[in-house]
């Protein structure tokens, strides 16, 4: 879906690595397509049992 977003051909996606449980987010900058945030796991941070 990545790779459509941005104009590239489908098969270009199998070079974007997607994390499991991240946050990526696809938006605009002006009237270009851009990744605005890609593989962010900081939500995980506060799963993180106290020591």
């Amino acid at each position: 879906m990545t790779a459509r977003w941005m104009g590239l051909p489908a098969a270009a996606g199998r070079h974007l690595s997607l994390g499991i449980a991240t946050v990526s987010t696809l938006g605009w900058e002006h009237e270009n397509r851009v990744l605005q945030v890609w593989n962010d796991a900081c939500h995980l941070n506060s799963m993180d049992p106290v020591v």
